[in-house]
């Protein structure tokens, strides 16, 4: 009797034993897998912030119809003009370094307003705003996190 009574104790510690390599098995492939998962949405995230970029600052220019490179507080900035009732207003679109700000006064006070002024849009961390040489077109340089993009856009006329 004491042979079946050893075996059986064996059985158990080799079911236990096993099971405990498949636990370990599966915890490791887990592991691994959830960094590839983060470096996935990360990397959407990034993509998505770039389209959102260019998207409303396009947007933008479509809705005042008229565009220019400018400066605001002496970073780059696009500069939105619409006359509305015999008032001339801006639109300024600039980065404060982390994020992409905009601005939207008359004319006459935009020299009374600094960087910090604007209502954040999205994470920018690059905004570059230059005319092209005899065109009407602008073009943009954005940047976020870990990607850059370059874009043109249609100034006024």
């Amino acid at each position: 009797m004491k042979r079946q009574e050893n075996r059986h104790c064996i059985d158990l510690v080799f079911v236990i034993l096993l099971f405990a390599v498949f636990a370990g098995s599966v915890l490791v492939v887990l592991a691994a897998e959830t960094g590839g998962y983060q470096r996935i949405l990360s990397s959407i995230a990034e993509r998505t912030d770039l389209s959102t970029l260019e998207s409303y600052i396009a947007q933008k220019v479509r809705q005042t119809g008229t565009a220019s490179a400018g400066t605001f507080d002496g970073s780059s900035a696009l500069v939105l003009s619409q006359d509305i009732d015999g008032t001339t207003y801006v639109t300024v679109l600039y980065t404060d370094g982390t994020t992409m700000r905009e601005l939207f006064c008359e004319a006459s006070a935009l020299s009374g307003f600094s960087k910090g002024a604007g209502e954040e849009v999205c994470g920018c961390t690059k905004a570059e705003f230059s005319a092209v040489p005899d065109t009407n077109l602008i073009r943009a340089d954005v940047g976020a996190d870990g990607g850059e993009e370059s874009f043109l856009l249609a100034a006024a006329p």
